[in-house]
């Protein structure tokens, strides 16, 4: 317990000092960095192999990326690399993982793959999809420990197609978003939730102006997609102090667990685990801290400030 308190007390520590940090925007680009992306059609974008800058990166959200990050930062001389492949379920990146990832060394990785998996799979179950996706995220992290990954949330339209029996298809693609955010939130990863995206956009226009098939972007869906990477990535690494530092749960009995985290700027995440009974001393202190909780509530951390 003395060396659980001990990494509160230095998680506290750190993010009470994120409030003096100097942010500068897409911090978490730094020079010289490659930035991988991975996924299926809707990545590549009809990308062809070889070294031609008119078409290494395809005509999608990635391509937009490279250009305006490029235009914006170009002293810190980034390097866009695409390697999605049409078509491809987890599975199928798993096959070609090595290869087309960790030999290639990225510092920012991208992914986004569930669609194929949903819709046009091999006969992969759900659990599949998680369990090879984990095992991709797990291997990753291992072979480079500084690596800032990029959850993209796969999505769907009604359009064509995709608008026949619309709710039965959104709930079966829902199960694979709601993988998406379990393996954001267990390795501490920035999820892009496209969806959500999508779906406000619809405010704006019907949905045949922001996907043309139901699962594949407009050129007006692409910059929808890069503007809402830019920023929820900027957003994730670049807030100070964090909007949360871990999640606080109460059991049946009124025990407060607080499971706590928090990433160094090198990429190094500290973890830790706090559980206050009803007689200890600090219990009052923590609860209120929290804002109040509920048997079997379990919400946000806020970061200690002293």
């Amino acid at each position: 317990m003395k060396k659980v308190r001990m990494l509160a007390a230095v998680l506290a520590v750190m993010a009470g000092q994120a409030e003096a940090r100097v942010v500068e925007k897409l911090a978490v680009l730094k020079p010289g960095a490659v930035v991988l992306m991975q996924g299926d059609s809707i990545t590549e974008g009809g990308r062809w192999p070889g070294d031609d800058f008119n078409h290494i990166m395809g005509q999608d959200y990635a391509y937009i990326l490279a250009g305006e990050i490029g235009l914006t930062y170009p002293e810190r001389n980034l390097s866009f690399i695409n390697r999605a492949v049409s078509g491809n379920t987890a599975t199928d990146l798993a096959a070609r993982w090595q290869a087309d990832t960790i030999d290639l060394h990225p510092d920012v990785l991208s992914i986004m793959v569930g669609v194929n998996d949903t819709f046009y799979g091999k006969g992969e179950t759900l659990e599949t999809y998680e369990a090879v996706y984990d095992k991709l995220l797990f291997e990753t992290i291992k072979a480079f420990p500084n690596i800032k990954i990029v959850l993209g949330e796969p999505f769907v339209m009604p359009v064509k197609s995709y608008a026949d029996d619309y709710a039965a298809k959104r709930a079966e693609l829902e199960k694979r978003q709601a993988v998406v955010k379990r393996l954001g939130a267990k390795y501490h990863l920035p999820v892009v939730l496209y969806q959500d995206a999508f779906d406000a956009a619809l405010s704006r226009a019907p949905a045949n102006v922001w996907s043309w098939d139901g699962v594949h972007p407009t050129y007006a869906g692409h910059a929808l997609m890069a503007e809402t990477w830019l920023k929820t990535v900027d957003a994730f690494w670049n807030v100070f102090p964090p909007a949360s530092i871990g999640t606080a749960t109460m059991a049946s009995d009124g025990t407060i667990t607080l499971q706590l985290w928090s990433q160094e700027e090198n990429g190094t995440i500290a973890e830790g685990v706090l559980s206050y009974r009803l007689d200890d001393p600090q219990y009052k202190y923590i609860r209120d801290h929290l804002g109040g909780l509920k048997r079997g509530e379990s919400k946000p951390i806020p970061p200690f400030t002293n």
